[in-house]
C-alpha cells in the first residue's frame, strides 16, 4: 500500500523523475539533474528535449565535433555540437 501511495504521489511530482541521473555529453535529457554535469540545454529553438552538455572555456574544453559557443539561462557558457560561428554570420 505504501508503494502504489508513493508511486501516485511522485506522478504529480515534478521532483520524481524516473529517468537516468549520470547521462553523459551529448545523451537526450529532460533536467539538469539527469545529466552528470548537472547541464541540460535545448539543442536547437523549438526542440522539445536537451541534450547533456558541459561547461566550458574555449573549444579545447569540448568534445571533439563541438565548440564552446552556448550559454545557459545562469550565464555558464556551454559546448554545443558542431563547429562555432562567427558573429554575424547566419
Amino acid at each position: 500500500m505504501k508503494g502504489v501511495v508513493a508511486a501516485l504521489l511522485c506522478m504529480g511530482l515534478a521532483a520524481c523523475d524516473r529517468g537516468p541521473s549520470h547521462l553523459g555529453y551529448g545523451e537526450p535529457c529532460a533536467r539538469d539533474r539527469q545529466c552528470e554535469t548537472k547541464l541540460c540545454v535545448a539543442a536547437a529553438e523549438g526542440v522539445d528535449q536537451g541534450r547533456c552538455t558541459r561547461s566550458c572555456a574555449s573549444d579545447s574544453d569540448c568534445p571533439q565535433g563541438s565548440s564552446c559557443r552556448g550559454a545557459t539561462n545562469e550565464g555558464v557558457v556551454v559546448c554545443l555540437p558542431g563547429p562555432a560561428v562567427p558573429f554575424g554570420v547566419q
